[in-house]
């Protein structure tokens, strides 16, 4: 399998993605404070409930 005009759409898609999570992180901060936090706090807690016993 080749992808046509490989890596340019690659690219793209970071930069259409990376565009919309930075406009979204400026129009609610208040949103990715909360997020930031969910996933500071689930992040460990996912870790330790993997653990083998």
């Amino acid at each position: 399998f080749t992808m046509p005009w490989y890596p340019m759409p690659a690219i793209v898609f970071l930069a259409v993605t990376g565009w919309t999570v930075i406009y979204t992180a400026l129009q609610f901060p208040l949103q990715l404070i909360v997020t930031a936090m969910i996933v500071t706090v689930g992040y460990p807690l996912f870790q330790y409930c993997r653990r083998d016993p």
